[in-house]
């Protein structure tokens, strides 16, 4: 189909100002006459000069007009835009209607439509263009909704890509939040693509920085801490903050990338470093790393993110402020998941079995009662201890699972002890140590006091432990309100391993506590190190001040024993008196201990 020149040129705009004048220009170019829609009329039509510069730049536009629907380009300082034509087939002929946009140029951004005609003198050109009128309106309006759409059509995109990019972003620290890492973190752990290295990056003592500095200062540590990391990896790292004061980062490794990695994270470990410093603080800066390999340790994210962790765990067991590459072999008992599911068997199976420790009088040598302490006795014959499965305490069904089984295996064998020595009934007690899960639990105190009056036991007969770690992690109040209910019904509320937490006085201050447990490492250090010595004596001060009972752990030497007893300390547990003794010996256990006799008199248990 041969389409001739344009004939008539139309405008979606007024007709004045530069956009005007351009549509007066392609109306001249094209010798048609420029008409002007205006909403609710009709079109008038009619020839307007044009200003002889805007022609002539226009002339050579219109001479270099491009096919349907592709872009339009000028010479810099000139216009730039898209055509799109449409064929219109009316009995009177055949026009073409075209849109010319232009676009960023905001004086002639907007849309000129015009329409071609077939070979007709000028009067029969406008008997023609009579009865096409309602269409061409029509046509115009559609084509200016049409726009409009377009244009929030792009809006509502662009609104959207920042709406998705606010979702997956950390609000304070600008890096992907938790959910969108593991989104990417899979994606690009594929099957087939490159090699990774997850690396964890916990913030030593967070806590403490946002306790002493405040939550001011620690948020900007955060995001200073979020630089840092960013900048010490390659472009296009993924990097995540997945928790209050942990991050992650998916790295791409060359093939048997260790070295490479490995120089990696001790960049970050400086920039972390330098970051503190900055802020006036170079004190801080001290951050715990898990790093596992994709796909030596593992192939996908879940299984990854498990080795990556199971090496965290190991760097903070080691003493904080280090890096660890995951390691099969030594981190097996750091590795929640696996940790786990053995967990699980072994209980099935019944390996995992309540041993009782005695808790002494110090001065007298009578048995005060017991700790119960969990033991798991692996196939292989070996027997772990609660310092090599507490990863599984992370999982809060275990742990649960885990107390309960405690509850009721350890009163059953103080049961048995206490029938076997009835004299002792009166005011021995049975320690049970409690995690955050269970004081969460707002059955437990019910779940508890079934499983005592089953064994004809009283609420005077339990002490509950807990450490300063369960006391942190109380956000809403749950856990102070459930220690003031089981207090309240006569259970003893224990401080466990304290002065190794943090805040130990506050805590003193504010909660329900009866007993202070002096952690093993200073009565194991009281004859060599004077600090450690004076820390248990002023332990013992603040006890008599405040009405606090006193149980010494890891007793082990009688000279220990003595500077204790000099020192006023009630009550005592370790290897001095006894081990913590499987269930067939727990009932024999005796009821007081030759205090004169040494170790070897007193128990052969030891």
């Amino acid at each position: 189909m041969k389409v001739l020149p344009p004939m008539i040129a139309m405008a979606a705009g007024p007709p004045h100002g530069t956009f005007g004048l351009l549509c007066e220009s392609v109306a001249q170019l094209s010798g048609a006459a420029a008409c002007w829609l205006e909403t609710g009329r009709s079109i008038p039509a009619g020839f307007i000069a044009v200003r002889p510069d805007i022609g002539a730049r226009l002339r050579e536009l219109a001479l270099q007009l491009p096919g349907p629907g592709k872009a339009l380009s000028a010479a810099p300082g000139e216009v730039s835009g898209t055509v799109q034509r449409h064929d219109v087939r009316l009995p009177e002929g055949t026009f073409r209607l075209c849109s010319l946009r232009f676009d960023g140029c905001p004086d002639l951004d907007g849309m000129v439509l015009w329409l071609a005609f077939g070979g007709h003198g000028g009067t029969a050109r406008r008997a023609m263009l009579e009865p096409a009128l309602p269409l061409i309106r029509a046509c115009m309006e559609r084509w200016q909704r049409s726009e409009v759409l377009q244009r929030d059509l792009a809006a509502a995109e662009r609104s959207c890509a920042r709406l998705e990019q606010q979702v997956r972003t950390d609000a304070l620290t600008g890096v992907e939040n938790s959910r969108a890492f593991r989104q990417s973190a899979t994606e690009r752990l594929a099957p087939g693509r490159a090699e990774h290295g997850l690396i964890l990056v916990d913030i030593d003592h967070f806590k403490r920085v946002n306790d002493v500095l405040g939550h001011a200062f620690g948020d900007a540590y955060l995001q200073a801490i979020a630089r840092a990391i960013v900048a010490a990896f390659p472009a296009g790292t993924l990097v995540g903050r997945i928790g209050g004061d942990e991050f992650a980062v998916l790295a791409d490794t060359p093939r048997s990338g260790t070295a490479y990695l490995a120089g990696l994270v001790a960049c970050c470990r400086s920039g972390i470093q330098r970051a503190a410093a900055m802020l006036g603080r170079p004190e801080l800066g001290r951050a715990s790393m898990g790093v596992a390999l994709s796909p030596e340790h593992a192939a996908d994210y879940p299984d990854l993110f498990e080795r990556a962790d199971a090496a965290l765990y190991a760097a903070k067991a080691s003493g904080r402020s280090t890096a660890v590459f995951y390691e099969p072999a030594s981190h097996a008992r750091f590795n929640n998941r696996e940790l786990a599911s053995q967990f699980r068997l072994a209980a099935r199976q019944e390996r995992i079995r309540a041993y009782l420790q005695p808790v002494v009088q110090l001065q007298t040598g009578f048995c005060r009662g017991f700790e119960v302490l969990a033991r798991w006795h692996q196939s292989d014959g070996r027997i772990r201890l609660p310092s090599e499965f507490d990863a599984v305490f992370r999982d809060h069904r275990i742990a649960e699972q885990l107390t309960r089984g405690m509850v009721r295996d350890g009163l059953d064998l103080f049961g048995r002890w206490l029938a076997r020595c009835p004299a002792r009934a009166g005011d021995a007690r049975l320690a049970i140590n409690l995690t955050t899960f269970d004081l969460l639990n707002q059955e437990f105190a019910f779940d508890l006091q079934s499983e005592l009056s089953r064994r004809g036991l009283g609420w005077s007969s339990v002490t509950l432990e807990i450490t300063e770690h369960v006391i942190l992690g109380d956000s809403n109040g749950q856990i102070h309100r459930n220690l003031e209910e089981l207090r309240a019904r006569g259970a003893k509320l224990a401080m466990d391993d304290f002065g190794t937490g943090h805040g130990g006085l506050q805590h003193l201050r504010d909660w329900p506590i009866d007993i202070l447990k002096i952690d093993r490492q200073f009565v194991s250090r009281m004859g060599s190190s004077p600090r450690d010595r004076a820390v248990v004596e002023a332990v013992l001060g603040i006890a008599d001040r405040c009405g606090f009972e006193v149980v010494a752990e890891g007793i082990e030497t009688a000279d220990q024993l003595d500077q204790l007893r000099r020192m006023g300390c009630s009550d005592g547990q370790g290897h001095f008196f006894s081990a913590a003794v499987p269930p067939e010996e727990a009932a024999a256990l005796p009821h007081a201990y030759d205090l004169a006799a040494g170790a070897a008199g007193l128990s052969s248990r030891g």
